[in-house]
């Protein structure tokens, strides 16, 4: 599995996976590493930072991740992220 990096986020391969549940598999690139980095514990604030982004993007990306993902809160998302072994 590869590893997100702050200078060039990458994709952990089971996100290719097409066995992997479909809210998984409906997110962006982006997403996907707004994704892993969550799950590490970041805030918007740090996200953003990570990926160059503003904290209102970070924020609106997270948004969109929980909604298809189906959970309610960044915990559940980071919660599904690594009993999926996607973080």
């Amino acid at each position: 599995m590869s590893i997100v990096t702050i200078s060039n986020p990458r994709v952990p391969a089971i996100f290719a996976d097409s066995r992997v549940d479909p809210g998984v598999n409906s997110l962006t690139e982006r997403e996907r590493a707004v994704l892993c980095l969550l799950a590490t514990g970041m805030a918007d604030k740090e996200i953003a930072r990570a990926l160059t982004i503003s904290r209102a993007t970070a924020s609106k990306h997270v948004g969109r991740i929980l909604k298809k993902l189906g959970v309610p809160s960044r915990a559940a998302a980071a919660v599904l992220a690594v009993r999926r072994g996607l973080a």
